[in-house]
């Protein structure tokens, strides 16, 4: 929690009251709770601010809460039958995790070569974020959002990764989109499809692995951004 005074300004010297919570439920669910206050009061016929602290009918002071935001989120994951995750497993088995980011049709997909432990076969996670904005009181501005990641590796070659966004007030599927990868060995292949939504469209590429060879590759665009392969 933190706030301000400055002592040169004549008008509007307290600085909002920022305040934020942190916490972990059972050590597997992130919570976290920003706020932000005004000292001031507010004339809602003008639409601004007053230069005098806002109280209440007592004639304490009492801050505006002007901004909250909450968020959380979770993670489930799942291992292969009968795989002993201390141990390495063999070519065809899930020995990484890899996340292929949302296509961006500016810019090449990249892929996190983090590596969890052996046997993962799946992983999902959850996120929400719930969002106020009441600077002005009697035109409020809410957001609840959820975003979610599946990620499943069939084998050590191929990965799969589906991604969505929810507006919840809304009830409206924003955007999603599929990811495949597969292992070529000394070449890559990666293929992204947004079926709708800004952005949508597909994205199929095809390289060489070895940095000093990236320019080599064999690319493929379609929907709203489409241009011919190129090798």
């Amino acid at each position: 929690m933190n706030t301000s005074y400055n002592f040169a300004n004549d008008k509007y010297p307290l600085a909002n009251l920022s305040s934020s919570v942190r916490a972990k439920i059972a050590k597997k669910m992130n919570l976290d709770l920003s706020l932000s206050h005004d000292f001031y009061d507010y004339n809602n016929e003008t639409g601004q601010r007053i230069n005098s602290i806002n109280k209440n009918n007592k004639g304490i002071p009492m801050p505006r809460l002007i901004n909250a935001r909450l968020s959380t989120g979770f993670r489930f994951q799942g291992n292969r039958i009968g795989t002993d995750t201390k141990k390495d497993v063999k070519e065809d088995s899930t020995s990484n995790l890899y996340t292929l980011d949302e296509p961006n049709f500016n810019n090449q997909s990249k892929i996190n070569n983090r590596k969890p432990s052996a046997g993962k076969l799946w992983s999902t996670s959850l996120s929400f974020s719930y969002s106020i904005n009441k600077t002005n009181p009697i035109n409020l501005n809410e957001t609840f959002w959820m975003s979610s990641n599946t990620s499943l590796q069939l084998t050590r070659n191929w990965r799969m990764q589906y991604n969505a966004r929810f507006n919840l007030l809304n009830r409206d599927l924003v955007n999603h989109n599929f990811s495949i990868y597969r292992d070529l060995h000394c070449w890559e292949m990666s293929i992204n499809w947004t079926p709708n939504g800004y952005g949508s469209g597909f994205y199929l590429k095809i390289n060489v692995k070895s940095p000093t060879l990236r320019d080599l590759k064999l690319e493929q665009r379609g929907g709203i951004f489409t241009r011919r392969a190129n090798f």
